[in-house]
This record gives structure tokens, C-alpha cells and sequence, in this order.
């Protein structure tokens, strides 16, 4: 109903956030459970459809959001992931998400960690707080409002029992024959580390059998259903068989905390319910865009958002892969760019969502003679001089160190791996490797480089430079370190004939770069340095105003002019934004901030006046709306 409104004022396309289907609920489409319908809750395809013709009427396109970095595995909707929860490495989807298979520990080999529990799992068992239960034929483990599902072979016990007990309660020696025989084909099932793509679809043909059979039994014999409700009441009720039961699941129930030092599968940022897909795999990429390339060759859809490419694990290939699949498309990344980086030209795009033309013309606004007023103010009142890039280093350590331990593991593994493959390295401990990689995480001055996981990648000159500077900056940050451990990174990230454990950790630091700003920076300095929150944005320079000089207030306009110039000779069909749904503050805020820049004399009088004032009910508690109104009346 609204298209004729705004086909009225002028606009060109619809810009709709993704539209496949998400989990349930979902407030903007960014969690995917299924790549293969449209969401149900924004009316599933017949209601695109109307809405792709009505927009076609009208003259208008549409653009889309895709999300191929990861999807939602939080709940049960997420078919794919919940077979990889029953079936571990045999489930046919277990290569589609970012797992380790074989982590450290042993405990977690060959299984996903599910850090969802409250409490320790054996305080949980103890209160009677897990339970293995029963829906018809389907079997799960309830940990409060999780269920997860059981492995194959775990069946095959729980009915074997039920044989057993029906044979007591019947009086005869011999068991159910039928359930019997399931009994031992569900404990038969080869196990799940099978590598042969062939005894993986053989597998998941019996289970999908032996499913059917079991359900169709105790739908059908209610003395059987019985049986097997008393066997998982018994086993519920002996904490230390039920310990076992869970031992050999292909998931490892956890208590959440354990997610931030053992996490198994690469994430969203540090988002444990939002699990990274391998799109780099050719099946992955077409289960994944099936649905919205069909879309794109029925004319429904003429151009694509894609959603934080720095995620993946070669940007490169999939956007030339993406290209081929919507060769028409207009296409652009959201990519956040350094202050001097530029998107990588041999990008088949038509450029950025905008972040940096949204900083750029903040820049415009802001009167660099304020900063010495601004830091005046905001070092009185933090008692710290510290400049943003110290902050920034410090909170980006923070993070890396803290957030995203487990993703730091998980990348020091690939270099522990790389090490001991070699005598010249194999001396260095992981302990050693592990500081190294988080000083490198620390140093790195872009989102991430983009070296190809190729065996004989060639390295940009751009990034050849940015990952020798943040070499040499996190040497000196740990000096203390074996330099041989640096020395390591860089032959793996620079040198050619990589061996297959260089690339992997190629591949993971690429991938963790990035989230080392988002988290260390993006989201953390910038609420812990307030001088000027107008440039605390996404992709922003809160030291800016410190570059630009007093004097010259005229340098932002240029620079301005300049880069768009620039811009319209290599990217001219960029995308150009002042607010998404990512920024800090909307536009209007940042703009009536930046007024701040100009009277900024005043406005530290102003405040420091309504502090003298009001020191005493801010320092015991007045409501919120007291001190708002305090600090007008001073104004």
C-alpha cells in the first residue's frame, strides 16, 4: 500500500533487511534458520511477491540484505544445525558451519560445545534440572527451555533397557522382538568420525529409517511406549548413568560461562547463537543462495546488500562467486575502511554500504578549534590524558584477551599446529604463540587483510604493509616474547608455497581481525572515551579534530570534495549513508552534537557551572530527569 507513496516522492527502490526466514520473533532478519523459504513472519513468498509486483508496477526495484557469514542456531528451528547436534562429524551438514572437530581438550573432540546451562552441569543434574524426554519417536535432552537432540547410537541403550523391562513386566524371557532388533541397529550405526562423504549418506539413510520405525512402534503399541517411558525415568533418576548418557552425546552441554575460553565453532562477533557458515564451500554457497538467486533471475530482486563480508574466509572468491550467480545486480559490502584504505578494486561490486562517506561528511560539521576545550573538559572530569589510541589499545587487549578468548584459541591452535610441523619452530610453546597472536590482534590498523587462503596467494603491497606494521608494533609491544614467534606469523601470512596449517591460520586471523576492532573498539573505547561522542562511529575517528589542526578549519571541506571525487571516478554507483541500522546515533543527534564543536568554550563553562550546582544531588542519587532539567536551567 505504500509504494505509490514513495514511488510519489521520488525513490528508487525498496531497501528490505533480510528476508529469509529467521527465528521466530526476529526483529530485523539478521538471525537465518532456513535459507530455503522466505520468513513466514513477514508473510513467506506470497506476500514478496505481491509486494515485488507492486514495486514493478510502480517503477521501483528492490534490494536486499543477505547474511553469508552466519546463521542462527539458538532454539530449534535451524534444521541443519540441530542435525549436527545429533549427528557431530556425520551429520551432513557438519561441514556447512565453522567447527573444530578436534580441539585441545580431549573432551571435546568430535562434539559441539553448547554453553546454555545456568549452573555447572553436575549441580543441574543433581537438582533434577536435565532431563532426557520422549515427543512420539523423537528423543531430547531438556535443559529448562533448551532441547537439544540425542545421539543415534545413545538410542539404541535407552531401548535396549526398554526391551529389558517389557520382558520383566510381560514375564517372558523374550524380549519385544521388533524392539529388540531396533535396539541393536540404533547401537550398530557406524560412529560419528566418519570421513567418507559415502558411509555419511549410507548413515543418515539408516537413522532417517530406524526414525521412522521407532516412531511408528510406540505410536503403535502403547505396552512398548510404556516400556521406553519407564527406561528414561530410570535413567533420569540415577544422576550417574544420566552423566554418562550426556558423555556420549555429539554436543557437550556446558555451563555458559566455559564460552569464553572453550568455544568450538566461530561466531558471529561473540554472538554463541549466531554460528559462522564455511560459504567458501561451493556446496555451502549454493544451498545458502539458491533461494535469493532465483529471486534475482526472476526480476524480483535487483540488488544485494551483503552483510559484514569481512567475516568470511576469502571475501575475494565469494563476491566473484556472488557476481556470477547475479551478474546484473547491483551489489555493494558492508565494509568498514581504515582512514586511508580503499576497498579493494578488484572487487566485482559497485562499493561500500557507506560507512566511510557517513564519517566523511561528519567530519564536515565539526570544528577542530574545540578539541582543546573538549579535552579539557573530558580529562577533568576522567582525570585521565590519555589519547583514543591508547584507549583503543588497551580496550582492544580487553577484548581479545577476554571476549574473544576462545576464537584466540582457536587460531593459536592453527600456529601451535604450524609450529610443530617444522624443527625451527617446534620449540615455541603455546603460551608464547598464544601472547603473539593476541598482540598482533592489537596492533592490526584495518578491519582485516584480505591475503587469499591459496597455497601460492600472492600479498597486495596494501597488505603486505599493514600486516608488517602490525608485526613490528606487537613485537614491540611484547618484547619479552621469542621473536621467532612473530617471525613464524609472518613467513605463514607473507611468504608463498603456504603449508595446509598456514593457511588455516591465515584464514582464522583474517577472520578475527575485525571482530577485534568491532568488540575491542567500536564497542567498548568508544563508550569509555567520551571527549566528543559525536565521532564515536562505526568506522569512525574519535582523534580526528586532533589531526586537522586549530587553524585550518577549511581542511574537512576539501578532504571532503576530495574523496568524493575519487570516489565518483572508481566507485561511482556506491552506496552513500548517514544513518543505519548499525550507527551509534542517528544522524540529527551527531548533527546537533557537532554544534557542541563550535561553542565548545561554552558548553565546558556550561557544564562545569551545572556540576557546581547540582554536585550534591548528583553525587546522592536525584532521578534522571531532575539533573536533565538542572542542566537546561543552566544553559
Amino acid at each position: 500500500a505504500l509504494v505509490p507513496y514513495l514511488a510519489a516522492l521520488g525513490v528508487s527502490h525498496l531497501y528490505l533487511s533480510p528476508i529469509l526466514q529467521a527465528a521466530p520473533g526476529s526483529q530485523h532478519g539478521y538471525d537465518t534458520v532456513d535459507h530455503s523459504q522466505l520468513n513466514s513472519e513477514l508473510g513467506g513468498m506470497d506476500a514478496f511477491v505481491r509486494l515485488s509486483d507492486a514495486a514493478k508496477d510502480a517503477g521501483l526495484g528492490i534490494v536486499v540484505d543477505i547474511v553469508p557469514n552466519h546463521m542462527c542456531i539458538s532454539g530449534s528451528d535451524n534444521a541443519w544445525w540441530r542435525d549436527v547436534l545429533e549427528n557431530g562429524p556425520a551429520s551432513p551438514w557438519a561441514d556447512f558451519f565453522d567447527v573444530d572437530w578436534h580441539p585441545v581438550e580431549e573432551k571435546n573432540r568430535n562434539t559441539v560445545l553448547l554453553p546454555i546451562l545456568g549452573d555447572h552441569r553436575g549441580a543441574m543434574i543433581a537438582r533434577g534440572e536435565i532431563r532426557v524426554e520422549r515427543d512420539v519417536g523423537r528423543f531430547g535432552i531438556r535443559a529448562h527451555d533448551h532441547v537439544v537432540p540425542v545421539a543415534p547410537r545413545t538410542i539404541g541403550a535407552l531401548l535396549k533397557d526398554a526391551a529389558t523391562r517389557a520382558t520383566v513386566d510381560d514375564g517372558n524371557d523374550d524380549a519385544p522382538p521388533l524392539l529388540a532388533f531396533l535396539a541393536d541397529c540404533w547401537r550398530q550405526l557406524p560412529p560419528p568420525e566418519l570421513s567418507d562423504p559415502k558411509l555419511r549418506r549410507r548413515r543418515h539413510r539408516d537413522k532417517l529409517a530406524l526414525a521412522a520405525l521407532t516412531t511408528r512402534l510406540l505410536e503403535e503399541d502403547a505396552a512398548i511406549a510404556i516400556a521406553v517411558d519407564a527406561a528414561i525415568a530410570a535413567l533420569n533418576a540415577d544422576a550417574d548413568r544420566l552423566d554418562g548418557f550426556l558423555e556420549a552425546q555429539n554436543h557437550r552441554l556446558a555451563y555458559w560461562k566455559t564460552a569464553a575460553r572453550e568455544l568450538d565453532y566461530r561466531r558471529f562477533f561473540d554472538v554463541d547463537s549466531l554460528a559462522g557458515l564455511r560459504v567458501e564451500d561451493t556446496r555451502v554457497f549454493t544451498e545458502t543462495h539458491q533461494l535469493i538467486g532465483q529471486l534475482v533471475r526472476d526480476g524480483r530482486i535487483q540488488g544485494l546488500r551483503v552483510d559484514h563480508v569481512d567475516g568470511l574466509a576469502d571475501p575475494a572468491a565469494y563476491l566473484k562467486r556472488l557476481r556470477e550467480l547475479a551478474p546484473l545486480a547491483w551489489i555493494v559490502v558492508e565494509k568498514i575502511l581504515g582512514p586511508d584504505e580503499a576497498l579493494p578494486s578488484s572487487w566485482p561490486v559497485e562499493g561500500t554500504t557507506g560507512y566511510d562517506f557517513l564519517n566523511h561528511a561528519l567530519h564536515v560539521f565539526v570544528d577542530p578549534r574545540g578539541a582543546s576545550a573538549l579535552t579539557g573538559l573530558h580529562a577533568e572530569f576522567t582525570g585521565s590524558w590519555a589519547p583514543f589510541a591508547d584507549v583503543a589499545a588497551d580496550k582492544r587487549a580487553l577484548a581479545v584477551r577476554d571476549v574473544l578468548a576462545s576464537d584466540v584459541e582457536r587460531a593459536t591452535q592453527a600456529l601451535v599446529e604450524l609450529s610443530a610441523s617444522d624443527r625451527a619452530w617446534r620449540d615455541l610453546s603455546r603460551h608464547e604463540l598464544r601472547a603473539a597472536v593476541r598482540a598482533v590482534l592489537v596492533t592490526f590498523c584495518v578491519y582485516r587483510s584480505y591475503v587469499a587462503p591459496e597455497k601460492d596467494a600472492v600479498v597486495d603491497d596494501n597488505d603486505r604493509a599493514r600486516i608488517t606494521a602490525a608485526l613490528t608494533a606487537a613485537q614491540a609491544r611484547e618484547p619479552e616474547l621469542d621473536p621467532l614467534c612473530f617471525e613464524l606469523i609472518r613467513q605463514a601470512w607473507l611468504d608463498g608455497d603456504r603449508s595446509v596449517q598456514a593457511l588455516r591460520f591465515i584464514t582464522r586471523v583474517q577472520q578475527l581481525t575485525g571482530t577485534a576492532v568491532a568488540k575491542g573498539v567500536e564497542d567498548t573505547a568508544f563508550y569509555a572515551w567520551s571527549r566528543f561522542i559525536a565521532l564515536n562511529e562505526v568506522g569512525g575517528e574519535p582523534d580526528v579534530i586532533d589531526r586537522t589542526g586549530a587553524v585550518d578549519v577549511g581542511s574537512a571541506i576539501a578532504t571532503f570534495h576530495d574523496r568524493n571525487r575519487a570516489a565518483a571516478q572508481q566507485w561511482p554507483r556506491r552506496m552513500v549513508t548517514t544513518s543505519t541500522h548499525d550507527t551509534k546515533r542517528s544522524e540529527d543527534v551527531r548533527a546537533r552534537l557537532c554544534v557542541l564543536s563550535e561553542r565548545a568554550d561554552w558548553w565546558a563553562a556550561t557544564v562545569r557551572r551545572f556540576v557546581d550546582r547540582n554536585l550534591d544531588k548528583h553525587r546522592f542519587g536525584a532521578p534522571d530527569g531532575d539533573l536533565e532539567l538542572a542542566l537546561y536551567q543552566t544553559m
